[in-house]
């Protein structure tokens, strides 16, 4: 399953459009069996049973009483699987953090959200019990949420906005800020998706029966963390940035007019000085080598590298993020930690097998026979990024 399908039938460039960062979006689905390929609840089982030991990858949570991680957590960060379940059974949600990580059909979803949006994305899942049953108490997100219905149904209650846009750390806090007027509740049942921004003050209960959501949680950086960026780069530069506050700032004898005036002319400085390529370059660069590829039947792969021959039939892997780099004589493709160099009349025929689907190594333009049409094909299998159909 891809991104688009999770938006289906609204097409992304008019979610994009109309929704994204403006207002929530409901999809009410015919087809309770549309999230199935996704997650199903032996997965949650295998999950826990061979893979989910550790906290704080598992947790529960209970709006209405906090749970102390001594309930289930022993020995520092190790799960007790029965005590989750016990909890499960008196009402508590079970959280199962970036699932992405370990269930392939996850990572797949990831990764299409990542190379549609050119930013990290994670999925986490919610099991909670039936019978109006409560993980968290009211609040909002700092991301943008995708929520996916897998199982059951959840009534979901919408208030106010607070806070538009908040940032990370940014959280709601309940001592200061007021949800606002209940205005919209409904539920999602299994198939449907809820598309809503940060900020947006919600909460949600289980009815009668086992529930099972995804949230597909987008998280970009922001304009306010590519300006703090770009003050540091300048800040390394520039010593006039990193001197000490006037002696006696912060006592009772301050000159504010004076620090205002030195303030104002650092601004004025680092407007001057301030370069938006480097620290975007810093973004994009870690983004990039932070990308997994999906590297299932990488190892069969290997067992076939010999058996290649012109006509073999080959493809790059889905949704590769990589950026290619013309450096004159040579050109560079970065993808996740690699740096792969090659003469720059290699450039088409990489661009070429980097996006097309699917076609046969005999295909590859700009080479001059076989045998180097091989050569490439095989070194890109070998780091995982082709695979042989």
């Amino acid at each position: 399953m891809t991104f688009a399908d999770v938006l289906a039938p609204v097409g992304v460039d008019s979610f994009i459009r109309d929704y994204f960062e403006k207002k929530p979006l409901i999809l009410h689905r015919e087809d309770r069996t549309y999230f199935d390929r996704l997650l199903t609840l032996d997965d949650i089982d295998r999950h826990l049973n061979f893979v989910g030991h550790k906290f704080p990858d598992i947790a529960v949570a209970n709006a209405l009483e906090e749970i102390p991680t001594s309930e289930y957590v022993v020995g520092g960060d190790r799960i007790d699987k029965n005590r989750v379940y016990q909890l499960f059974d008196q009402g508590a949600t079970i959280v199962m953090r970036k699932m992405h990580t370990f269930v392939p059909a996850l990572a797949r979803l990831v990764r299409s959200a990542e190379k549609q949006f050119s930013c990290e994305f994670q999925c986490n899942v919610y099991f909670t019990p039936p019978g109006a049953k409560q993980g968290f108490k009211i609040h909002y997100d700092t991301h943008d949420i995708f929520a996916l219905q897998v199982i059951g149904a959840k009534t979901w209650r919408i208030y106010g906005t607070p806070v538009e846009m908040p940032l990370v750390g940014q959280d709601y806090d309940r001592s200061v800020m007021q949800p606002g007027e209940r205005t919209q509740e409904f539920d999602l049942k299994s198939g449907d998706m809820y598309y809503f921004p940060r900020g947006l003050v919600h909460d949600c209960v289980t009815p009668d029966e086992p529930s099972v959501h995804i949230t597909l949680g987008m998280l970009s950086h922001t304009w306010t963390e590519l300006f703090v960026e770009a003050l540091m780069g300048v800040c390394q530069e520039d010593a006039e940035f990193r001197r000490y506050l006037p002696i006696g700032a912060m006592g009772p004898d301050a000159d504010p007019a004076t620090m205002e005036a030195s303030f104002r002319a650092l601004v004025e400085r680092f407007a001057e000085k301030v370069k938006l390529a480097p620290a975007l370059e810093r973004f994009r660069d870690g983004f990039i080598t932070s990308r997994q590829p999906d590297t299932l039947g990488r190892s069969a792969d290997y067992q076939r590298l010999g058996q290649l021959t012109a006509s073999s039939s080959v493809g790059p892997r889905a949704d590769l993020i990589y950026r290619l780099q013309d450096n004159g004589d040579t050109v560079s493709l970065h993808v996740n930690t690699a740096e792969i160099k090659l003469p720059a009349a290699a450039a088409s025929a990489l661009k070429f097998t980097l996006e097309s689907p699917r076609f046969s190594i005999g295909d590859v333009p700009g080479l001059a026979d076989d045998s180097s049409k091989l050569t490439l094909v095989r070194r890109l299998v070998r780091e995982g990024l082709l695979t042989i159909h």
